[in-house]
């Protein structure tokens, strides 16, 4: 409020707004990554070898689109809805 000097019982005008967009990918804060070529997350996939099915690990990039102290929401092309994302 502008001004100063404001006694008790003076009414005031409060305007509040509250800006918030919404992402189609949230994660868990821990499960983003970064290095060299800039911030990932790592997926679990699974491979079918002589062995049978292994599960490897894939590192996906993201470009971070918000975060907060306990998620970030990104945007990725190889990061698909049935993925398991590693968190620790």
């Amino acid at each position: 409020m502008e001004g100063g000097g404001w006694a008790g019982g003076t009414s005031a005008k409060l305007e509040i707004t509250k800006r918030s967009e919404q992402y189609s990918t949230t994660l868990p804060l821990g499960a983003l990554r970064s290095g060299q070529n800039g911030e990932f997350v790592l997926v679990l996939r699974e491979k079918q070898t002589v062995m049978g099915t292994e599960q490897t690990v894939a590192q996906v990039p993201v470009t971070v689109k918000a975060r907060d102290s306990e998620r970030v929401a990104v945007e990725a092309d190889g990061l698909l809805p049935e993925d398991r994302v590693v968190v620790s």
